[in-house]
């Protein structure tokens, strides 16, 4: 899909834009878009017609990427969602595709140029809702890599795009693996599993 390049603006030139995109709201929290943010890099949304399960998906991967905020893609055409992108500041945007109901791969794209960055499959996802209860809230996050093997260098890749780095302050860590893909292991501080997911490109 060709998407149409555009220039960077001063921030008072995208205050007065996000009053025109968004009519009346005070700001893009204020119109039920996304909730109350700071500093924006990765817009996360996803394909239409989601499921439950995708939903919460999409409330982990904005918990665990930094400078992150999630967009709900409802009736939008792609081109709608990177407009919604730039306004916000994004540089990048994560989309999650579904397929019958089911996460299904990862792509992610530059915001100005409209490139595809990466593209992964998802072959196995696991929540840590699956199982027990687990409060997402929302604060500022600092993700790093904290082991990771031979083999999954683009993964690696697109984690540090995505805002890992390498810190010892870190409240949510990685874990690569290879075995016929690249498993990829988020865990909290106390070493508690948040979110699994196996990628293959």
């Amino acid at each position: 899909m060709q998407i149409t390049p555009v220039q960077f603006v001063r921030p008072q030139e995208r205050s007065t834009g996000l009053r025109q995109e968004f009519g009346v709201a005070r700001n893009v929290a204020a119109s039920g878009l996304v909730r109350p943010i700071h500093r924006v890099r990765i817009v996360i949304s996803s394909s239409r017609d989601t499921s439950s399960r995708t939903r919460s998906f999409l409330n982990y991967l904005e918990y665990i990427f930094p400078f992150s905020v999630k967009v709900n893609r409802g009736k939008r055409n792609l081109e709608e969602v990177f407009r919604i992108a730039r306004v916000l500041g994004g540089e990048l945007l994560l989309l999650v595709n579904v397929f019958k109901g089911n996460p299904s791969s990862l792509e992610v794209y530059d915001v100005i140029s409209g490139e595809r960055l990466y593209h992964f499959l998802i072959q196995s996802l696991r929540l840590r809702s699956d199982y027990e209860k687990i409060s997402l809230y929302n604060t500022r996050r600092i993700l790093c890599i904290r082991e990771t093997e031979y083999g999954c260098t683009k993964v690696n890749s697109l984690l540090i795009d995505l805002g890992a780095t390498r810190t010892r302050e870190c409240t949510v860590h990685a874990e690569v693996k290879f075995d016929n893909g690249c498993n990829v292991r988020f865990v909290d501080s106390m070493n508690r599993e948040i979110l699994f997911m196996g990628l293959a490109e």
